[in-house]
């Protein structure tokens, strides 16, 4: 399992304007996503996850 964020070069500005509503699907290139390095797991972290989608 891993962890993905938009492309900042491409990704964000691609999905920021797609007008489809709900899960579809979006082009395998250019890539939209990449791993996340970033992020770190801890599985002792008490995390609360909250959609805020409409």
């Amino acid at each position: 399992t891993s962890i993905f964020s938009l492309t900042s070069n491409y990704g964000l500005d691609y999905i920021s304007q797609c007008q489809q509503k709900g899960f579809h699907p979006h082009p395998n290139e250019p890539t939209i996503y990449e791993e996340s390095v970033h992020v770190k797991l801890d599985n002792h972290a008490n995390v609360t996850v909250v959609d805020l989608r409409k």
